[in-house]
């Protein structure tokens, strides 16, 4: 299915998005003292949904962020408080942070020595999006030599060995929304993905990859190209290429971010169905936000969850983990947290505790401690 068919979506999305910056401009033009704020509201206006008071298990989640000035060398500490805070209040009892999928020349990379350091009991940390995703957007697949593997296996090591619970985040199509927004793309069996596949398996944690569904060679919908310059003028089929990353070491766990975040319209439920009987070593990581194709999300316009989502949860209730890509730090976020927990709620309860925290502990090999029943 060609992105093009969703294109009216996004236009409407990003045509929200810019009347309210204009809106916001005029307001400031004529002399009246606002605040800007981005699309998205702030942190502080946001009705915060404990889990806890709507669930009677627990929730893991595996895949968020802090965030923070790249200017301010200390900023990760504030970042982190407000992740405490936030994670308290949410009633999430373990979190997983991740770096960034920083690409080359990005300013403000770093990478798990960060997260290591402020890490405590109710947070885990990923490791690679700082550097090996750095190593691999920098190199040109047919340029690979072996001073290249072996650098890169020794940073690969070195992240497993220090503690980190997956290599993450990385990235295999990153479309950018919005003119401040990474774009990046790379081969998903670029050979240093591959490589990473071979040390995933060897020191036994999975890989985080971000990567847009892109179903054949098709033309960049005018909304994104509208919505950033950043992205190209077409873009380039994956499906593929996943695939041959997914087979080329069966015994390393992938983990393929963001399942209910869909700007292409190529990810559908029939395509993560034929993945997940075709590739044992496939996982999926649930994310609901606001930025998405409304049609490709879990949830319907009244919060109901679809049909065809709740037969692919229950299909495949042992491959899905919760992911809500919070932005802890940020001043310009979302409601990432609240949808989560409205999906939970609407599975059965076997299948919804596996995706909430029993498949996270077995996944990142984590002790049953972490959670409290």
């Amino acid at each position: 299915m060609s992105c093009g068919d969703y294109s009216w979506e996004l236009k409407i999305f990003f045509m929200t998005k810019k009347i309210i910056w204009v809106g916001m401009a005029l307001v400031s033009v004529v002399g009246v003292v606002v605040t800007a704020k981005f699309f998205w509201p702030q942190e502080e206006d946001i009705v915060i949904i404990d889990q806890r008071e709507v669930l009677d298990f627990p929730i893991i989640d595996t895949h968020a962020h802090l965030y923070w000035n790249s200017q301010d060398q200390d900023g990760y500490r504030s970042a982190y408080e407000k992740a405490r805070e936030m994670t308290e209040a949410q009633g999430a009892v373990f979190t997983i942070l991740t770096p960034h999928p920083f690409a080359e020349f990005m300013r403000g990379a770093y990478d798990f020595e960060m997260l290591e350091e402020v890490g405590e009991n109710e947070f885990g940390f990923c490791g690679g999006g700082g550097s090996l995703n750095v190593m691999i957007d920098a190199t040109d697949p047919e340029e690979v030599n072996q001073e290249i593997l072996d650098r890169f296996a020794q940073r690969a090591h070195e992240i497993a060995q220090s503690g980190a619970l997956a290599f993450g985040e990385m990235s295999a199509l990153h479309l950018s929304l919005g003119d401040t927004h990474i774009f990046s793309v790379t081969n998903p069996d670029h050979s240093l993905f591959l490589l990473l596949s071979d040390i995933a398996a060897e020191e036994g944690i999975p890989i985080d990859i971000h990567m847009e569904a892109v179903d054949e060679d098709q033309p960049t919908p005018d909304a994104l190209l509208e919505a950033s310059l950043k992205n190209p003028s077409s873009l380039e089929e994956n499906i593929s290429a996943f695939e041959r990353l997914l087979d080329h070491n069966k015994e390393a766990n992938i983990i393929w971010a963001h399942a209910g975040w869909d700007h292409t319209g190529d990810r559908t439920v029939d395509l993560m169905a034929r993945f997940f009987a075709d590739h044992p070593n496939l996982f999926m990581s649930l994310k609901i936000a606001e930025d998405s194709l409304a049609s490709m999300q879990p949830l319907d316009e009244e919060g109901i969850l679809k049909e065809e989502w709740k037969t692919l949860f229950t299909n495949y209730a042992d491959r899905f983990v919760i992911g809500s890509d919070q932005f802890f730090g940020s001043k310009q976020t979302q409601d990432k947290w609240s949808s989560l927990v409205a999906l939970l709620e609407q599975l059965p309860q076997d299948v919804a505790k596996k995706i909430a925290y029993q498949n996270a502990l077995v996944l990142f090999s984590l002790d049953e401690s972490v959670v409290d029943e």
